[in-house]
């Protein structure tokens, strides 16, 4: 397995992925399997269940929308949220925003976790743009994508004005520095890791 993959529990509807929307068919009762690249990603997401009122009838209720952001590598992981029997419960997870996110042998894997607000009617939503103001904002949960650049050997490439010292650089270059080492660490396999911690204790 060279990638993740996302499955999510009856209940959990994926709104967006890394800030575009995601057309979603699931029905009610169903799990769904995404393949997701190695790195970091943000997912939009909402719960739906459905609960008996005292009148015995059937009501849908459906959470506010959640925004998790993850790193993984080479992994399988299942989102999903505590059974919900009352609207109580719901009411409670909704306000908590308790999700659960694990990894194959059960264990809870990290992620950042906020909620995509919008004031008023909420028919309509344009999600992409939401998100786009959101991961402007810096914000908890906010997502970053790393630009894909081309790196060559070329004398251009390797070319550094002379003044500026070795490793030096603008904080935003150094920023950009600090996620393109995250990322091909995340690429990376055990072994080569390995190789990577030994070379930076020496």
């Amino acid at each position: 397995m060279a990638e993740i993959d996302l499955r999510l529990a009856d209940g959990v509807r994926l709104l967006a992925l890394d800030g575009k929307e995601v057309d979603s068919d699931k029905l009610l009762g169903a799990e769904s399997r995404y393949q997701l690249d190695n790195g970091t990603h943000q997912l939009l997401v909402e719960y739906e269940v459905e609960l008996v009122s005292s009148g015995d009838e059937v009501e849908l209720e459906t959470s506010d929308s959640f925004i998790l952001l993850l790193t993984s590598s080479d992994q399988l992981l299942r989102l999903g949220a505590p059974k919900i029997g009352s609207r109580h419960e719901f009411k409670t997870f909704d306000r908590r925003g308790d999700w659960r996110l694990h990894d194959a042998s059960g264990s809870a894997h990290p992620f950042k976790l906020d909620r995509l607000v919008k004031e008023g009617f909420q028919l309509g939503r344009d999600y992409e743009r939401e998100l786009e103001l959101y991961n402007s904002s810096g914000s908890v949960a906010a997502y970053r994508p790393i630009p894909q650049r081309v790196f060559t050997t070329s004398s251009q490439a390797v070319h550094r004005n002379s003044d500026q010292p070795a490793g030096r650089g603008s904080a935003s270059g150094q920023a950009l520095v600090r996620q393109m080492l995250l990322y091909w660490y995340n690429q990376a396999d055990p072994d080569t890791r390995r190789q990577f911690n030994a070379w930076l204790s020496r």
